[in-house]
């Protein structure tokens, strides 16, 4: 299933956070590399949604919020209609982000 994935919708800001598209795989334990609360999960051995973006990275649904490409695609042209600005970032980046807070 082709699935969409947002870091954060900040509507006060009017800024959408968005990692792309991509593949959804199905459920697995996280990778070591996985951030936010994808590593309690990895820890409790709980599997997670894994996502391969389009970028060719992997992503957990822990780290995201995701949902079929078409709602996502719907919701990206409703945002632009309200005016907010779509910001593409990479997950790497915000893995590291992350790791120095």
């Amino acid at each position: 299933m082709r699935v969409g994935c947002f870091l954060e919708i900040n509507k006060t800001k009017k800024k959408a956070y968005f990692f792309g598209f991509g593949e959804y795989l199905g459920m697995e334990i996280p990778d070591e590399n996985a951030g936010g609360l994808c590593q309690i999960g990895r820890l409790l051995g709980k599997p997670n949604p894994k996502i391969l973006l389009d970028s060719g990275k992997i992503i957990w649904g822990g780290e995201c919020w995701w949902s079929e490409e078409a709602e996502c695609i719907a919701e990206i042209a409703e945002l632009e209609n309200a005016d907010f600005n779509i910001i593409n970032v990479d997950i790497d980046d915000i893995r590291k982000k992350w790791n120095e807070e």
